[in-house]
């Protein structure tokens, strides 16, 4: 049996046949040299992988409990999850719970509850954002084109400071996540202003 894994990793090196081992004084040796040679392949595997993880990641900012040096990550189930107001006054229902970053600094990403039928109305945000339908029929809008609508596993990308509108539809709650380049914002759009539809922004809030 060690002969013929000596013989195939000899192969591998393309140095020709590999003669067997004389006696058994000489296979504590190639044991040794074959454990080297594994070791340095793990080795340079292990710093290929973590080549391609740093060329590759997403640049995302780790969770509370990821930070460089935590100890122990953290787990929180959707019942479980503390849900803030966003906005209740014109906004009634509608609920957020940042998952990593400070919205009202700098890149974040951020899970929003919208109650059944209700709609954002139109409006815009300085940062650009990515989001993912997790729960729900969502319809999201941007200035121009027809809505789109989809369910979970649906996302979209929203350029910076383009208009845009957002909806859950009738059935069920939605779920989305969204992932903000930078601080976030909102900055409704008044499309009734001077009786047309075009939109026209009103004020400017931080959420």
């Amino acid at each position: 049996m060690l002969e013929q894994i000596v013989k195939q990793a000899w192969h591998q090196h393309d140095v020709g046949d590999c003669p067997p081992p004389r006696s058994a004084k000489l296979r504590p040796k190639l044991l040794k040299g074959m454990k080297e040679e594994l070791r340095k392949g793990a080795v340079m595997k292990a710093k290929a992988t973590q080549s391609f993880a740093r060329h590759q990641g997403t640049g995302a900012t780790p969770a509370a409990g990821a930070k460089a040096g935590a100890t122990q990550g953290t787990f929180t189930t959707s019942d479980a999850i503390p849900w803030k107001p966003v906005d209740p006054k014109n906004h009634p229902g509608l609920d957020m719970f940042v998952v990593w970053g400070n919205p009202n600094e700098g890149p974040s990403l951020i899970l929003q509850k919208f109650p059944a039928g209700m709609d954002s109305g139109w409006h815009w945000h300085t940062a650009a954002y990515q989001g993912v339908v997790i729960q729900g029929k969502f319809t999201h809008t941007f200035k121009g084109a027809a809505p789109q609508t989809g369910g979970p596993g649906s996302v979209w990308a929203q350029p910076a400071r383009q208009v845009h509108h957002d909806k859950c539809e009738d059935g069920g709650d939605c779920l989305i996540a969204v992932c903000f380049n930078d601080k976030l914002d909102f900055n409704p759009v008044d499309t009734k202003a001077q009786g047309t539809d075009t939109p026209v922004s009103s004020d400017t809030r931080d959420l």
